[in-house]
């Protein structure tokens, strides 16, 4: 006997806005529970992320994890404490602060980079090459709008 299944939408019906917002938040707890045995937080993972491309500025940090300086400051200083990351100043420019991950940091991202690889091979068989293409130009089109809204929506 063959018990038929109704297939549960995801994402409630309502605003585009709201969606994404269910969307992002799925996204993020998936990444908290694959990171939770490594005692790492989706922030700080993406800092790993973005060190393991090499030598980096908090501001370059920021930056690429559309964070606030402000909020690296902590990142970093947190991470620096469990001997994860290192900040040096430069040698060429003394108001420069270069930030590179420790042996420690390195070997931890090493561990974890294979939980990121499960985020994006979830995400390609979801989508077909060209429907993933299209979402990463769509994704930039969007920030990039969004960046436009001003504080009381008059814009």
């Amino acid at each position: 006997m063959t018990t038929e299944t109704t297939p549960v939408d995801l994402l409630p019906n309502g605003s585009l806005a709201c969606r994404m917002g269910v969307l992002s938040r799925a996204f993020t707890a998936t990444v908290s529970r694959l990171l939770q045995p490594f005692g790492v937080t989706p922030a700080q993972a993406h800092l790993f992320y973005e060190l393991r491309k090499g030598t980096a500025t908090p501001t370059e940090i920021a930056r690429a994890m559309g964070v606030e300086p402000s909020s690296v400051s902590r990142l970093l200083g947190t991470m620096e404490k469990q001997g994860l990351v290192r900040r040096e100043i430069d040698a060429d420019d003394r108001t420069r602060i270069n930030v590179t991950l420790s042996d420690d940091g390195e070997a931890l991202a090493e561990r974890i980079d294979f939980h990121a690889d499960a985020i994006e091979t979830a995400v390609q068989k979801a989508l077909a090459p060209s429907e993933l293409k299209q979402l990463g130009e769509w994704m930039e089109r969007i920030a990039r709008e969004l960046q436009t809204v001003s504080h009381n929506g008059t814009d």
